[in-house]
């Protein structure tokens, strides 16, 4: 009886120790897969019975991970579209530097070189354009003569030459119609003409004449100084002498 027990026993023990083999591979493994990303898994308790010669083997393995299916979501908070800048409001043009703001009589403003003021107006001039010479230009039905007296001033250092004529200036009013200077004018003392003169050097009350219509309301002066970039100067022509 002994001599058969031999062998039984034998393979008692070969089996006992294929199983505590595959036990510790298991255990490996499940070891391995659990710190694989870094970061342990949950684990279950699966009980796994293995009799051999009555030794029960119980092994653990690794439930499988639940996949949820939510991506992470970002911790940051995006940040707000930019917001558009504010817009300059508008200022309306300095007193003189436009035809909708002109400067009144007695107030001189400037225009590249020169500053320009108009010191009295006559309106209408008829009678003076006609006591002047009687060749002179009459009035036709609903016109009449406004007379305009400037000084103008060379602002440029005093080794610069300025020049002007009668043709840098022009008048309009509420009807729209650009109203050239009349030239032609004999007889009357002090009128405008094509003249240079340097830096410093002034053109004391110098008058122009002007044939606009009768009625003819908000008429503003304009002198435009300057060969190719020009730049202008507004004067506002009472509706009477002054």
């Amino acid at each position: 009886m002994q001599t058969q027990n031999k062998p039984r026993n034998l393979l008692s023990k070969i089996v006992l120790g294929i199983v505590i083999l595959v036990v510790a591979c298991c255990a490996l493994v499940a070891i391995g897969s659990q710190f694989t990303n870094g970061i342990p898994q949950s684990s279950t308790l699966v009980k796994s019975t293995t009799q051999a010669n009555n030794i029960v083997v119980k092994i653990y393995t690794p439930s499988p991970t639940v996949d949820t299916g939510l991506a992470s979501q970002p911790t940051d908070t995006p940040a707000p579209p930019p917001t558009r800048a504010s817009q300059p409001t508008g200022t309306s043009p300095a007193p003189g530097s436009s035809k909708d703001n002109p400067v009144q009589i007695g107030t001189p403003t400037n225009a590249k070189e020169f500053s320009i003021a108009v010191n009295r107006v006559v309106r209408p001039a008829n009678k003076v354009v006609a006591a002047g010479n009687m060749f002179n230009k009459k009035p036709e039905s609903g016109q009449e003569y406004v007379q305009v007296f400037v000084t103008i001033t060379c602002t440029a250092d005093a080794k610069t030459k300025c020049s002007t004529s009668p043709y840098d200036f022009k008048m309009s009013g509420s009807k729209g119609i650009v109203y050239k200077p009349e030239i032609f004018v004999a007889g009357v003392d002090g009128m405008l003409e094509r003249t240079e003169f340097y830096g410093g050097a002034k053109l004391e009350k110098k008058s122009l004449f002007f044939l606009v219509g009768q009625g003819e309301a908000n008429l503003v002066l304009e002198f435009e100084a300057g060969l190719f970039f020009r730049e202008s100067a507004f004067f506002a022509v009472p509706d009477h002498s002054q």
